[in-house]
């Protein structure tokens, strides 16, 4: 095994726990295998949230369907997160943990995830994100009841701080140009997949920094069918910490990226509108003086037309606003 990487499982090191501490932690260690039809494999990337992460495996202890494993990819942390999942691990057969000494980003843990899934379908859990019991019942089902298809999302609520909490309804009954669009059926942590399926079309792209979970659901959708619950069965929270989607850089790199990889498929509309984003979030990262900063409104609002255009207006007077606020507050 590599010196930057380790795993372990609590069934490696623990003592034998008598059957009824083994079925209150999940699964009977005695009736797992690599061919139980039932089993999902959950997996959950980790890097610096310790509390948040108990938080989101207990989520998964909740669920109401019984056939489960946790694989926990603890992605170069160094905040006491490999400790605690040790010491999690240790007397409970349905937790792995794998570590990563030198972090491989997100996507990179995912796959290792993937690769060490002995399920039938995978799903994917954020650690800053919850789910609500029934959910991986309800996706199960789904799946069982339409074998031709290759995943499930599900909708979702949607925390802020300061917000009330929202529902966000996805939308699987698209077009593959709708698809390429935009994200119409929620972030990884409303994915359930088929294993096979996951591994076939070779996971998640690790040279993605932003965008990976649309990513993923353009080449599930490609490969078969995706279903959706309506009821929520998640929890996106998005937090004041550090995350991907806050970090405009990052999202500009991704979102470019996967406009050179898909723009083939794309037809002229999708290509001006994501030709439109990518201008605006360079205007925004350059912040360049008031002349070149009006020129781009201009190319961007030719390139999204008339809907596009008001969409940007607004988030360009709202992103003024605050930028003037945050002078006068150190003024």
């Amino acid at each position: 095994m590599p010196a930057d990487n380790a795993s372990w499982t609590a069934c490696e090191f623990a003592p034998t726990l008598p059957a009824g501490d083994s079925q209150r932690s999940g699964r009977n260690p005695e009736a797992m295998s690599v061919s139980d039809r039932d089993l999902v494999s959950v997996v959950i990337p980790t890097h610096n949230r310790r509390e948040r992460l108990v938080r989101a495996i207990a989520s998964v202890k909740r669920q109401t369907w019984p056939d489960v494993e946790i694989i926990v990819v603890d992605d170069g942390s160094n905040d006491g997160t490999f400790d605690c999942l040790k010491a999690m691990a240790v007397g409970d057969c349905v937790l792995r943990v794998i570590r990563n000494e030198v972090p491989r980003g997100a996507a990179g843990a995912r796959n290792q995830g993937i690769a060490a899934a002995s399920g039938r379908w995978v799903a994917f859990l954020d650690d800053d994100d919850l789910w609500l019991p029934a959910k991986l019942e309800r996706q199960v089902g789904l799946l069982k009841a339409n074998s031709s298809a290759s995943a499930v999302s599900c909708a979702f609520f949607s925390k802020a701080p300061l917000r009330r909490p929202r529902i966000v309804r996805v939308n699987p009954d698209v077009t593959e140009q709708e698809m390429l669009k935009r994200n119409c059926l929620g972030g990884a942590s409303v994915c359930l997949a088929s294993a096979q399926v996951l591994k076939t079309i070779g996971g998640f792209d690790a040279t993605l920094r932003s965008r990976q979970d649309w990513d993923l659901w353009l080449r599930l959708f490609r490969a078969g069918p995706i279903l959706a619950c309506e009821e929520p069965l998640a929890v996106y929270n998005a937090h004041l910490g550090h995350r991907i989607v806050n970090d405009l850089s990052s999202h500009y790199v991704g979102r470019r990226r996967t406009y050179f990889k898909y723009r083939r498929l794309m037809d002229d509309e999708t290509r001006k509108g994501h030709l439109a984003a990518l201008l605006y979030c360079r205007m925004v990262l350059r912040r360049p003086r008031l002349p070149c900063s009006l020129a781009m409104l201009r190319r961007i609002f030719d390139l999204a037309g008339v809907g596009g255009s008001l969409m940007y207006l607004k988030w360009h007077a709202s992103s003024r606003l605050a930028g003037r606020g945050r002078r006068h507050e150190s003024s």
